[in-house]
């Protein structure tokens, strides 16, 4: 699925904005105390809070899975095989190259060109198993 207007750092931003509305305690002594004194009220708006953070987490872990996998070797090399077979139009090549501790990613076509560079962690292996995201 394509996304347009797509920010992860909102994301997460808004996943943290709900845990910290119910986190009274950095114990868990402290954290059992403020649900003990948390009216019945209190409790159902911390469980919507829980369940909306759980709910944004999982949309953007998947999400992220989503672009890091778009970026796989296999998936580039389809991009290549697609933008250079003569029935496009719109001929383009794909280049991949390391750059120091960068992985850049170059789309050309059309007399234009993309650059992507990219810090390596993203590509890690654990980067792609987020916990609770998803499969595409």
């Amino acid at each position: 699925m394509f996304h347009t207007n797509w920010n992860p750092v909102h994301e997460l931003d808004q996943v943290l904005g709900h845990l910290n509305s119910i986190d009274r305690g950095s114990t868990e002594y402290a954290a059992m105390n403020f649900i003990i004194s948390m009216s019945d009220r209190e409790r159902l708006a911390a469980c919507k809070a829980l369940k909306s953070a759980e709910r944004e987490y999982v949309k953007c872990a998947t999400r992220l899975t989503d672009f890091v996998n778009f970026f796989e070797e296999d998936n580039l090399k389809r991009i290549d095989e697609w933008g250079s077979h003569s029935a496009n139009p719109n001929q383009m090549k794909t280049y991949r190259f390391q750059e120091g501790f960068r992985r850049v990613v170059v789309f050309r076509g059309l007399g234009e060109e993309a650059k992507m560079f990219s810090d390596t962690v993203l590509w890690q292996p654990f980067a792609r198993q987020l916990p609770g995201a998803s499969a595409a």
